[in-house]
């Protein structure tokens, strides 16, 4: 059971970058776009299935500020992207057994997914340019 965010100096630094690049505050750090979809263990495979874009799926928490940090960037590509990329948020507290059925041991994990398989993932809050290197290595 995922209890704890695991962090590391490098993922706290990248945090702080993400969040002094994208010039967001503290407050609106957890704000979410209309268009990011809260999945659970319930509705996991259904949306998935669904979608035929690339699917970022960002594992997070509530209280992991690196969590917080990247959640903005993350929603940016997904805006920037005009449909080609789709972004979900699985609350790894309140879907412990799909963090588990996706080897999910620390937060934030996110996964792309293409035609409802993970074709790569990033663990931690990293700059936005890796995130989109490996958008674009996917389109």
């Amino acid at each position: 059971m995922l209890s704890r965010c695991l962090v590391y100096a490098p993922m706290i630094i990248a945090a702080m970058m993400v969040a002094r690049a994208g010039h967001h505050t503290k407050g609106d750090a957890h704000l979410m776009a209309d268009t990011t979809m809260h999945l659970t263990e319930q509705s996991f495979d259904d949306e998935i299935g669904k979608h035929k874009e690339v699917l970022m799926v960002d594992f997070w928490a509530e209280w992991c500020q690196p969590c917080r940090a990247i959640g903005p960037t993350l929603e940016e590509l997904a805006s920037e992207s005009k449909g080609s990329v789709s972004l979900a948020k699985v609350n790894v507290d309140d879907n412990p057994q799909l963090a588990a059925r996706y080897g999910v041991r620390s937060i934030p994990t996110i996964l792309f997914m293409k035609d409802g398989k993970v074709m790569d993932q990033v663990i931690g809050a990293v700059p936005k340019s890796q995130l989109k290197k490996k958008l674009d290595a996917l389109a």
